[in-house]
């Protein structure tokens, strides 16, 4: 096992025992196996702050990267350094990406109409409950049994955005699909324990802590994959969760289907949520809460798009 491959596992490792999840511990990972093989395959416990400062520059001025992109690049290679080699940074000055913030892409409620009734897709039900219950993409596939309330109609989003948890609401006119999500996936769960399988991925942590866990069905999937996979650093068969370019693409067919001229992806249902909520006369700490926002700043955004949309009278339609 070479020198590099050790450092990543350690990396895993660590995250691992944190409770990140495997969206971020690939994320992590991938920008540092990027940051060594632009270094010339050198270990990063060789390198300082002055090449990290290069890295970040050239994901800007050779790859224009947004901020936002360059700051994921960032946080990684702080973990790496100040967590897993123990080696704290100190300043790093590199050129910061330029890139402006957009309004985002916002659906009428009557576009969301027109996109569910054309979406004829088993998929449907992830698309209504990021747009019913102001979800990200990933916090909904995310989303195990354990997770869902029916009797209070509240879904509790575990390790969002910042590692935070929340609760959000349930939309009642989900709550039958849901019961149906449920019981499929307690098919396909039994399934897996009648040919010896029904393992779910866990974080480090909790499976060493709760021994069956990782086989209980509480801690299953609402939406399963299809098929089991094995998980590079375990040797069983795990069922996770579906993966998010299967929602994607259906959003994307199901946006082309529906007629709606709009550059609009699954995100563009959290923010039609989140808009929705202010015309309906949510406040906006309300709004916050739901999204998960850290800063109200953050949720502000939509009320710049609610003031587009209601815009004064034009001066030609005045003529």
């Amino acid at each position: 096992m070479s020198e590099k491959t050790k450092l990543l596992d350690s990396v895993r490792k660590q995250m691992g025992l944190e409770h990140k999840s495997l969206k971020t511990q690939k994320s992590y990972t991938g920008w540092i196996l990027r940051y060594i093989r632009w270094s010339g395959m050198r270990h990063p416990k060789d390198m300082d702050e002055s090449h990290i400062s290069s890295f970040l520059s050239q994901l800007v001025i050779k790859n224009d990267v947004s901020s936002a992109t360059q700051n994921q690049a960032l946080n990684a290679l702080v973990y790496l350094y100040n967590i897993v080699l123990k080696m704290p940074l100190k300043n790093i000055k590199a050129f910061r990406s330029k890139k402006k913030k957009r309004l985002p892409t916002v659906f009428t409620k009557d576009e969301v109409t027109r996109l569910f009734n054309s979406c004829k897709s088993e998929y449907l039900i992830v698309l209504q409950l990021m747009y019913g219950s102001g979800l990200r993409l990933n916090e909904c596939l995310s989303l195990r049994i354990k997770d869902i309330d029916l009797e209070l109609k509240q879904i509790i989003v575990r390790s969002g955005k910042g590692d935070q948890d929340r609760k959000t609401m349930m939309p009642v006119t989900l709550i039958k699909k849901i019961e149906n999500q449920i019981s499929l996936s307690k098919k396909i769960h039994d399934k897996d324990i009648i040919d010896g399988h029904g393992y779910v991925y866990l974080p480090n942590a909790i499976s060493s802590k709760y021994k069956n866990a990782e086989k209980e069905f509480i801690w299953q999937f609402l939406f399963p994959a299809s098929k089991r996979c094995i998980l590079s650093s375990h040797y069983k068969e795990y069922r996770h969760h579906i993966h998010a370019t299967v929602i994607q693409k259906t959003m994307k067919k199901t946006l082309k289907s529906s007629g709606i001229l709009k550059k609009a992806g699954t995100h563009s249902l959290r923010h039609s949520f989140a808009t929705h909520l202010l015309q309906n006369g949510y406040d906006i700490r309300t709004v916050q809460e739901l999204l998960g926002h850290k800063s109200v700043k953050t949720t502000m955004i939509y009320t710049h798009v609610l003031q587009i949309g209601n815009a004064t009278l034009s001066p030609l339609d005045s003529l």
